[in-house]
């Protein structure tokens, strides 16, 4: 019977061509490349969280209250003497200068990165509000009647402090005051260009 013919190519071992095996390795990932990566990136992590948890030991809600009620006072006063000045009891645009003062002093006291700081200012600022429209009435009647703050304080009725107010009010108001708030709230805190992941967990 007649042998079978052999067949020369099944016995010649696989040969990868040069461009096939240089492709694949291209592929295979450099472990020593990505080991080096990951560990970067968890530094870099934790430098992150260490950074925020000091940005969180460090803010102080104590003195970012003292300091934007400071600040509501003097601005009250500044309000005050520039509505006898100009002579003008109409409008409240003495209200955005509190804003500012108010937003710029819990920033720099307080320290803060977190809103609740924000809720501080913004309540300051309405009492700043307050007080501004307050101390321009008793600066109106010491300046008229000559005589001094403390006498006026003295005999002034407090109980018509909301009836006073509301005829002291007008629509224009509502606009600086709004903008007031929204000063005092945006400067009051710095915000992180961090997820806040990373901060509102800082045990991590």
């Amino acid at each position: 019977m007649d042998s079978p013919i052999p067949n020369p190519e099944s016995d010649m071992p696989d040969k990868k061509l040069p461009q096939e095996e240089g492709a694949k390795e291209e592929l295979l990932p450099n472990s020593d490349e990505t080991k080096t990566n990951n560990d970067m990136s968890k530094a870099i992590e934790m430098d992150s969280k260490q950074h925020i948890m000091h940005l969180l030991q460090r803010q102080n809600i104590p003195y970012a209250l003292l300091g934007g009620l400071a600040a509501a006072l003097l601005g009250a006063i500044i309000w005050a003497e520039t509505t006898i000045i100009l002579n003008d009891h109409k409008y409240a645009y003495m209200a955005v200068l509190i804003g500012l003062l108010v937003g710029f002093a819990v920033r720099m006291l307080g320290r803060g990165v977190e809103k609740r700081f924000g809720i501080i200012a913004l309540t300051v600022v309405m009492l700043g509000c307050v007080l501004g429209n307050l101390f321009s009435v008793l600066a109106y009647v010491v300046e008229h009647f000559q005589i001094s703050y403390w006498d006026t304080i003295m005999i002034f009725d407090f109980t018509f402090l909301v009836h006073l107010l509301e005829d002291r009010f007008a629509y224009p108001d509502v606009f600086f005051y709004a903008v007031a708030l929204f000063v005092g709230y945006k400067v009051s805190f710095r915000e992180l260009p961090i997820h806040t992941s990373l901060y509102t967990n800082p045990q991590v």
